[in-house]
């Protein structure tokens, strides 16, 4: 089996291998993909063994279980089958695919996908503080009128959350501070001492420097907060408890595409055109790369 796509992707690994199986499901939802199936398709391809299907099987039930009922697909008689076409998780994979594959790039250029990704975050953060959670997309460039010049968008995200302004200096070199989403819970009482989250959203695979853009107590200056702030990274694709798991979780959270479809919320507000078309370009690249191996 020899086509661009085969070329351009290395053996996954057990998470990257539940994802392609992931992907083949959803592009041909009424074929049975049973281990042997599999083995019969992929096994050529990266020179799998049985056990190695069986792990990634393990970890799409890892993710079931996790995620609930925003997880896409299910075990049926031991076999990953559709469930229903949970759209943001859907997008969060088609977006990881892309990336790693350099899928299309007319479809989506790297600006505008990490913007649209920045967008999916923030539906899933909706309701990280419980009831009267408030997002905002803090991330430059702005679409939503946040003033370019970083002194005056702090004091414009200040007013969002109904905080004052600090008095630390604020560079007008900055940009967005390391800062995408900004996400608090409203007590409506006006008062001082209100959870603040600082989510810093990324495609990028290698996120331990990434994990240190964001300086707590800085941003303690610029936003006048009794304490520091929480600061996470969000990403697409599903991270591997593993060393760089344990590294950069010792600076912030880490909300990948599992803890972030557990997040979703039932009437989670649909994700933007660009992203659907993303996922419709996935699903056919998969269709034309196996239908003629698929009967």
């Amino acid at each position: 089996m020899t086509n661009r796509l085969l070329e351009r992707t290395e053996f996954p690994g057990k998470v990257g291998l539940a994802d392609f199986i992931e992907l083949l499901i959803f592009a041909f939802p009424r074929t049975p993909f049973t281990t042997t199936r599999l083995h019969g398709l992929l096994g050529d391809m990266w020179g799998l063994e049985i056990h190695q299907l069986e792990l990634a099987q393990e970890e799409m039930k890892r993710r079931a279980k996790v995620i609930q009922d925003a997880y896409p697909f299910k075990f049926l008689n031991g076999v990953p089958v559709n469930r229903e076409n949970s759209e943001h998780y859907l997008a969060m994979l088609a977006l990881s695919h892309i990336q790693k594959t350099n899928l299309s790039p007319e479809v989506l250029s790297e600006t505008y996908s990490a913007k649209a990704f920045e967008e999916i975050a923030e539906i899933c953060l909706a309701d990280y503080y419980g009831a009267h959670t408030k997002t905002v997309n803090f991330g430059f460039p702005s679409e939503i009128g946040r003033p370019s010049e970083f002194g005056a968008a702090i004091t414009w995200l200040a007013t969002k959350i109904g905080i004052q302004a600090g008095t630390s200096f604020r560079s007008p070199r900055r940009k967005d501070g390391g800062v995408d989403l900004v996400v608090w819970k409203s007590f409506g009482d006006s008062r001082s001492g209100i959870p603040i989250l600082l989510v810093q959203a990324t495609l990028q695979r290698d996120i331990r420097n990434k994990a240190r853009d964001v300086d707590r107590r800085m941003w303690s200056g610029w936003l006048s907060m009794d304490v520091d702030p929480e600061v996470a990274i969000s990403i697409p694709y599903v991270l591997e408890h593993s060393e760089i798991w344990n590294e950069v979780t010792r600076n912030c959270l880490i909300l990948d595409r599992v803890r972030m479809a557990a997040m979703l919320r039932h009437d989670a507000r649909k994700i933007p055109p660009v992203l659907q078309q993303a996922v419709r370009s996935v699903e056919t690249e998969m269709r034309q790369t196996f239908q003629e191996y698929i009967s």
